[in-house]
């Protein structure tokens, strides 16, 4: 396994330009010649005109399997699970990763003081509504490209569903190798505000704020996606006259260890580790918090 990458790389790989250097490679050492001599012309691969079927190609990525940024960062032995997935021929479909913790952080949306000259208490009330914008990234540094497309699915951490953040259980990355969402969430205060009345001829002042938690989560992720099924590669001249297909059976033989591609034991599909970095923060909770004013 010395042609083996040593670890996670960034890698985008199009599926298409091996598809058609393997199906050129195909063409020339067994169709050419006798086509050639049936249709007396010449029928140069790059004057041809190819169209890739891949109607019974199927590609599927697994749940991924995420890691907080900071554990990527620690140890020192350099050899962390990327790589290690890259290492093991027995691909597995999803790694335990740790869970993710999010760095919470506060933003004051509201603030106010409220000022009583009379000797008596007097209440009063804030109803009011703030909005926050939530957001969620992701960013693929290793992946596949088919059809100019990556056509990926990927399901947001377990960690992330459970606090309800608002966001869809799968995130869709078709085009782009990174793409973010973003929705605002409005957070509504009706509470009442007492503020005692005054002593000795001097005034009482309360401070009232409303804060917003958030929680920002950082991490990377890997998620195998596997290929099976067959490949063809439809020939034209042209003048768009069909000509003949190339079969593609084995994906194996397109796919190959060298290209960054695994060939799991006991099977014949082809997996290739698709992995990037995940980012989101989002509103978690709201408080009223009231004080006496700092000069009361």
């Amino acid at each position: 396994m010395a042609d083996e990458p040593a670890a996670l790389k960034e890698q985008i790989v199009n599926l298409d330009d091996i598809v058609d250097r393997f199906a050129e490679a195909i063409y020339d050492r067994n169709e050419r010649k006798d086509l050639e001599k049936s249709l007396g012309c010449r029928l140069p691969w790059g004057e041809l005109r190819r169209e890739i079927d891949t109607r019974e190609l199927q590609v599927v990525t697994a749940v991924p399997n995420y890691e907080p940024e900071a554990a990527n960062r620690a140890g020192g032995d350099g050899e962390g699970d990327d790589d290690k997935l890259l290492a093991s021929e027995a691909v597995t479909v999803v790694a335990q990763g740790r869970a993710l913790r999010p760095s919470t952080s506060s933003c004051c949306a509201f603030r106010t003081v409220y000022t009583n000259e009379c000797p008596h208490e007097i209440v009063n009330h804030i109803n009011t509504s703030r909005t926050t914008r939530s957001s969620c990234c992701y960013r693929i540094t290793r992946g596949l490209v088919l059809n100019q497309e990556f056509g990926l699915k990927l399901a947001l951490p377990q960690d992330i569903l459970e606090l309800n953040a608002g966001f869809s259980a799968e995130f869709s990355l078709e085009k782009e190798s990174e793409k973010s969402v973003e929705s605002e969430v409005t957070w509504a205060i009706n509470t009442e505000i007492r503020v005692p009345g005054s002593r000795d001829g001097r005034p009482s002042r309360v401070e009232a704020e409303v804060v917003i938690e958030e929680d920002e989560f950082k991490a990377r992720f890997t998620a195998v996606t596997y290929l099976s099924g067959r490949i063809k590669v439809r020939l034209y001249t042209k003048d768009n006259r069909y000509l003949l297909p190339i079969v593609i059976p084995n994906l194996r033989q397109v796919f190959q260890r060298n290209l960054g591609f695994r060939h799991p034991e006991g099977s014949s599909k082809v997996a290739f580790v698709t992995a990037g970095t995940f980012h989101t923060r989002f509103g978690v909770s709201q408080r009223v918090r009231i004080v006496p004013a700092a000069d009361s």
